[in-house]
Order: C-alpha cells, then structure tokens, then sequence
C-alpha cells in the first residue's frame, strides 16, 4: 500500500511540472510558473527560466519611465517584438499580466500578443487585442476561435496618459475567461460557450504588438511595461497581489460619524450612508454628485429597520446591510473601484412597485437623456407627470426607456464626472424581456426592478439584483462584474453551482430579417436569450424549476413549451420548430407583418420617446389607407378621442367578393378597455374586451401589453366586387378622460383571409 501511494504521490509530482497542468495546491506560487517576463529595462531579457531571446522588429525601440522601472513604447506603425517560437508560451491554462499607457486617445486595433500561427487566426494558440471602441480588450483561443471580451468604453477602460494594469486568465478545463482591470474582475462576454483550448506548438513565432507578417496590421501605439505570461489560471488574491506588487494601489477605508457610515474606496469616490439605509453623499474626486434635494433610496424612502456593515477580504471588500422587515437592501464596494455594488431581497409582497433612485446633483450632472428632461417646461401635457415645453415638445420619465432585454448601462454626465447604472441580473424582475419602465428623470438616475406600470406580471419575490451604479469621469465605464459578491453571503443568493441550463440544438422555422428571442418564465424567475444564428444554442444560469420556454419573432410569441431546469445538470432540448407564426398563412392583403410591434407604422418610433401629442409627430388622421400603401402611412395606434376612424380601401374580384373571409387583427396592448370594431361597408363587426394590464400605457412610453389576435368572420354579403370600404375605431362602454386618455390599442397586424 506504501508503494501504490509512493507511486501517486510521485505521478502527480510528475504532472505538476508537465506544461498546462495547472491543478497546484493553494501554497504553490504563481511565480513557479511563470513562463515569460519581459520588464523593460532598456531592453528585452526575459527574466523567467524560460531565458527567450527576444527581438525587436520596425524602427529603434523607445524605452521610457515605466509603472516599475522603465517601460518600452510601440510606434502603432511598424514595431513588435519576436518571441521566438517556444511551445510553452501558449499553456492550456493561461494567465497574462501586463500594464499599458496611451499617450493618445487609441483608434482602430492594437495588438497585444498574437500566440497563433502566422497571418492564421483559426489557428491553435491565442491572440489579445485592443480591438474597439466598444470592445477594449478580447482574447481570442483555438482553431474554432472562442472570443471572450469586455465591453464598454474603450477610452475609460485604458485613460491617456494613465497605467492600467490588465490580467486575463483562461481555464482549459472550464473553457471560461476572467479578464481583471486594476486587480478588479471585469463582466466577460463570449461569442460562443463552445470551448476552443489553446494547443501550443513549437514551430510559429510569437509577436507582441502586432498580428504576425502574415497580416503585417494591428500594430501597437501604446507604451507597456511588465509583460508576465504563466501556465497556470491565477485566483482573484493572486491577480490582486500581482497589480499591487506592481505599484497598484487600492484602499478601501471604512469609518462612522454619528450614526453615518461613510465608505472610500481609494480611486476617488467616496460615499455616506445615513442610519435610514440612504445615500446622502456621493463624491467623486471632490465633486458632490448627490443631489441636496432628497437622500437616494429604495422607493420613495426605506421603512424603519437597522443599518450595519461588515468587512471582508482583508479589508478591501465593505457589505452595508440595510435590514427592514419586508425587505434587505445592501451596498457593497471594493477597494480600487468607483462602483457600488446593489441587490435587494425582497420577502413580502407589499408593493405595487420596487426602484432604486440616484438624485443626482442637477447643477454638475448637466448632460442628460433628452426624453427625461423636464426641467424648464411650460406646463404638462399629462396627469402631472408628462410635460409640455414652449416649443410644442414632450417629456416625461416614462420616455427615452429601454426593452429589458436592452438594458446594459446607461447614464447622465457633467464636466469631469459622470453616474451610471449598470442594470444587472432582471431574473426576479417582471414582464419579461420586452418590458419598459422608467430610467431617468432630469438627473435623477433610476433602476426600477418591479413596477405596476403597464406591467402584465405580478411581483417575483427573491434577490432583486444585483446591479451597479458606477461613477466616473465622464467616460461610459465597461460592465462590472458580480460574480465575487457569492463569498457576502446575501439573503437571497442563488449559487451558480445550483443553476442549471438549456441546451437547445436548432431551431428551425425563423425568418430572415427578424430577430428571435428565447424567453424562460415562471412564478420565480425570468430569462431570455438570443438563439444563435444556427445550430446549438446555450442557455445557462437558470434557476431550477419548470418554465415555459417561449420562442419570439420580434416580440411575438410563435412557440412555447414546458422545460423543466435541473440544478447542476444541463437539459438538452432537440431541434425545435416554429408553428406559431401567423405570417405563414396566405392572406389576400396584409398591412404590416405579424412581429408582435406596431414598428413599421406611422409615429410608432417616437411612443417609447415622447407624448402622442408631441409637435414631432405626424399627423395621426383620421387616415384613409389603400391597401398596398407603404405601412407607414398607417398609424401606429387607433385614439378613439384623436384619430377615428381609419378607414381602409381595397379591391376584390368577383370571385372574392362572392365567399366569406376571415378578418384579423393583431394588437399588441390597449387602454380602456378600447378594442376594434370593424365596419364592412357600413356593417358592423363588434369584438370583446381583451387582457390588458391596468392604467396608461401607450402615452407613457409603451407599446406592450398582451398581444390579442382577433378574428372576424365576414360573410360573403358584407363585399362588393371592385373597391370595399373598412372602418376601425375602438369600441368600449368605458369613458375617456381625453383625446389621448381615450379608449385606444396599438396595431400589431391586419390582414383579410
């Protein structure tokens, strides 16, 4: 038995040192496998066991003042350094660590390291770009080439003039990627979850700061200093130790005054929360960006309940609780971010709706969303809430909103400063993918997670969140990531180990030209994806439980089923296939197209940004339509007060004329209990009150409701051969407050059968 375990002990001592292997106890140090350290010290001796030789290419290296020492410069035009062509230098798991400064702002792609074949990008090993404006940093792995990638602003992920230390890890056994910025995990997006590893070879050179001969592009103008690459895949405390051995700074400082807990983290905010869980300061690089008109809060303040705060990761990690009896709240922040971290538990089912608002100072927060602006209106065009300036246009906080399924980040500026919210998990959210609600008003910054406005879901208990509001200097900030609040041990935290996912392997049946959605819902939570263009589509995190699966073309449903989510395992789903589309029937004419919007019609563009009586718009009608009009003379809503009726021309033959057919009418919401009826020339065709969710809808920036199809059947005495006359106005028994605040419904699609 001594000798078997002899023999392990030895086998595994053995792995240790083969390349790629990387399952280290917690004690090894990173420093064991580093495979490459390049410092810049006018010159570019590699300081690892490696010993590379290293040469520079392109016209005569620049060393300057560096983070550590001296740092080499990279003219953008034809420098790069040849690494050789040892193996080792492509590990299947892989950390890369380096700092860059620009002197400029950087435009068009910057090579970092191109570990691939040359002038071959499907080819095995990896490459690391600076590749946009919207994408500031993606490492490329494998011959069917997995791309990870950080979005965002690319002029604020690496400041002119400014350090940035970067690291980037990959896990071969997981095929997943961290990218860290400042020793900070940044959110990672992938173009596929298919694994592609990296494979080294010992026969194509490596290149920093371009893309290989073979392509002779992508060539660096930016200044780096500490260029690492090891084997292995390093944890968070390593890449932390890495950017503050390195002269990384990060120092978070935590203190009370009174009954406040004011809260720094060391890159230039600092906050204070008073003993009712608000924020009543928000400073950054001495600039108050909290407004002095009210505290920001949950909803219009917090019920009564405790506020106290914890400390974790030596230090460099602050947890606020806000603890009431229908709900916690938390803040949390780490040193060397600009961000505090949000999520909410909620435990009751006591609102009628659920927010979180940042009064922003008005007086320095001067940039703003143009559709909320109100300030210096003449007067309102709408219950209080929706303005009317001297010029004839609108606003409102209902406008200038996002579909959930769009919400990313977003935010107001000012000279120098800049606060946004970035929108985070929507799982415990309602109403689905396609859902609107309020985000800004003036400068005051919202993240509504539940609300009863024009919604068609109840309220989902559990951890609202998490989500973030990132304060900077103007510049849009890239997407946090959440994925190291797991160790605050919130109420409400659902592991990822616990999740499941959907594996779906096609899905057939999708027309081109419309985008597909893939939408997962029950009484616990929410999820939506994008199906991939073809073949296998993944859904991951998904809480476990049983859900309808619904498939959307544009924003209309045309399949569901039930999928049940097991947790830790995947549930694969063979190719489905579409047969809910409408759009596959034949019609004898059609205006418009069945997508679930009214988008292709008249002022349909402008309900999500501004008031139907908005001076912008086109007129509204009453309309008269010829069939085989373009759909955007067709208004996008039927106002029993403002645009009734539309009537409708169109030509049958005798043949038509002498058989019945099949009426049918999409809309995708109404109000006040307003649904079409129909006259066929001069006969009425009446229609019964469909679902809708209570309160304004389309004049407070929403065109979705529940989408209702109805069906007419006309008989053959309604027509006439030649030209046959439809009008369509809302029937309800209700009364309307308006013209606009009458019953109404937002057209879909109409068609005769």
């Amino acid at each position: 038995m001594k000798r078997v375990t002899a023999f392990i002990l030895m086998f595994v001592l053995l792995l240790s040192w083969m390349p790629g292997f990387s399952q280290r106890t917690a004690s090894a140090a990173i420093q064991d496998y580093k495979v490459l350290d390049l410092k810049f010290d006018d010159n570019l001796n590699d300081s690892s066991a490696s010993g590379i030789a290293a040469t520079w290419n392109g016209d005569a290296a620049t060393y300057i003042t560096g983070k550590v020492g001296k740092a080499i410069s990279f003219n953008g035009t034809n420098n790069s350094i040849d690494l050789g062509t040892l193996s080792a230098l492509q590990p299947q798991n892989l950390t890369v660590s380096f700092w860059v400064k620009p002197d400029a702002a950087l435009t068009g792609e910057h090579m970092v390291a191109w570990f691939k074949p040359n002038g071959n990008f499907a080819g095995n090993g990896f490459y690391l770009s600076i590749l946009n404006d919207n994408v500031p940093l993606k490492l490329s792995t494998g011959t069917a080439p997995q791309e990870s990638y950080v979005e965002g602003s690319r002029a604020a992920f690496f400041p002119v003039g400014v350090w940035t230390h970067i690291a980037v890890t990959y896990d071969n056994a997981t095929g997943t990627t961290a990218i860290y910025r400042n020793g900070i995990a940044q959110q990672v997006k992938y173009n596929t979850t298919t694994k592609s590893g990296i494979v080294g070879n010992g026969t194509d050179h490596k290149y920093l700061g371009d893309n290989s001969p073979g392509y002779a592009g992508g060539f660096a103008k930016l200044n780096m200093d500490e260029f690492k690459v090891y084997s292995t895949v390093a944890t968070p405390s390593e890449i932390q130790s890495l950017y503050t051995t390195e002269g990384g700074t990060t120092s978070l400082t935590v203190s009370t005054s009174g009954t406040n807990i004011i809260v720094n983290t060391g890159a230039g905010l600092s906050y204070i929360i008073n003993q009712y869980g608000d924020l009543i300061s928000a400073n950054m690089n001495s600039t108050e960006l909290q407004g002095n008109y009210k505290p920001s809060h949950t909803n219009s303040g917090f019920p009564s309940g405790t506020v106290s705060y914890q400390l974790f990761n030596s230090g460099s990690t602050v947890l606020i609780t806000v603890a009431t009896e229908p709900f916690t709240h938390y803040y949390a922040s780490r040193a060397g971010e600009n961000i505090i971290y949000m999520a909410t538990n909620i435990t009751q089912a006591v609102f009628g709706e659920f927010r979180y608002i940042f009064r922003g100072n008005g007086s320095v927060l001067t940039n703003r969303i143009a559709e909320s602006m109100n300030e210096g209106a003449a007067g309102t065009a709408e219950s209080g809430d929706v303005y009317l300036h001297a010029d004839g246009h609108t606003s409102s906080k209902y406008y200038g909103n996002e579909r959930a399924k769009d919400l990313s980040i977003k935010g107001v500026t000012g000279n120098n400063v800049g606060v946004f919210v970035a929108y985070g998990s929507r799982e415990k959210s309602s109403g689905g993918p396609f859902y609107r609600d309020i985000q800004f008003q003036d400068a005051e910054v919202y993240n509504y997670t539940f609300s009863g406005h024009a919604q068609t879901e109840p309220l989902r208990l559990g951890l609202h969140g998490p989500y973030a509001y990132i304060f900077t200097t103007g510049s849009t900030p890239s997407l946090p990531s959440y994925s190291w609040m797991s160790s605050l041990n919130l109420q409400g935290w659902v592991a990822d180990s616990t999740r499941g996912r959907v594996i779906l392997n096609g899905l057939n049946g999708r027309v081109s030209g419309y985008d597909y959605t893939i939408g997962f819902s029950n009484s616990d939570a929410q999820y939506w994806y994008t199906p991939a263009p073809a073949g296998t589509t993944s859904m991951y995190g998904i809480i476990p439980g049983t859900y309808v699966m619904t498939v959307y073309k544009g924003e209309l449903a045309v399949y569901t089923e039930n999928v049940t989510v097991n947790p830790g395992a995947p549930t694969t789903l063979n190719t489905r296939t579409i047969t809910g589309d409408p759009s596959t029937a034949s019609a004898i004419w059609r205006i418009g197209d069945w997508d679930g919007t009214p988008l292709e019609f008249k002022n349909a563009s402008s309900l999500s940004r501004m008031h139907p009586s908005d001076i912008r718009n086109a007129s509204w009608g009453p309309t008269t339509f010829a069939v085989g009009s373009p759909a955007d003379q067709f208004p996008a809503v039927q106002f029993r007060g403002a645009n009734t009726p539309t009537t409708i021309t169109f030509n049958l033959t005798a043949a038509q004329a002498a058989v019945a057919h099949t009426l049918k009418i999409g809309i995708t919401v109404a109000y006040n209990n307003g649904r079409p009826n129909v006259a066929v020339n001069g006969i009425n065709y009446g229609a019964s009150i469909s679902a809708q969710p209570a309160g304004r809808n389309i004049t407070i920036g929403t065109y979705r409701g529940n989408n209702t199809t109805y069906t007419y059947n006309i008989p053959a005495s309604s027509f006439v051969v030649g030209t046959n006359t439809m009008e369509i106005g809302p029937l309800s028994g209700s009364s309307d407050l308006g013209s606009w605040l009458s019953a109404s419904f937002a057209y879909d699609c109409l068609e005769l059968q």
